[in-house]
């Protein structure tokens, strides 16, 4: 998974925040993008895409986000280390609960 942090000194808007996303996945071993910056609104924007092998819908929901196995975002009113950190833990979260998943089967 590749995680980018956008500078903040100007504001992003959503529509170069998901492109960004999109162009992360043509780098090789990357399943799932997720790009961080801070909106015109002043609120921390992700973005997040997949191949299909990473359900960024679910990590999405879990930061009060949405969207579809392969497209989602959220905003939330925190700074973008903030965001980057309840991103990594969202994410952890949703690994041990695949791996959790995989073992019961």
């Amino acid at each position: 998974m590749a995680i980018a942090v956008a500078p903040d000194d100007e504001p992003h808007h959503q529509v170069l925040i998901a492109q960004s996303a999109d162009q992360l996945l043509n780098m090789e071993g990357v399943k799932a993008s997720f790009v961080i910056a801070v909106l015109p609104d002043g609120r921390t924007g992700i973005s997040a895409r997949s191949l299909g092998d990473v359900n960024v819908q679910v990590v999405m929901e879990m930061l009060e986000g949405g969207g579809h196995l392969t497209n989602a975002a959220t905003q939330l009113d925190v700074n973008r280390d903030q965001a980057k950190k309840l991103l990594k833990e969202a994410i952890d979260h949703y690994l041990t609960d695949e791996t959790e998943g995989e073992e019961t089967e």
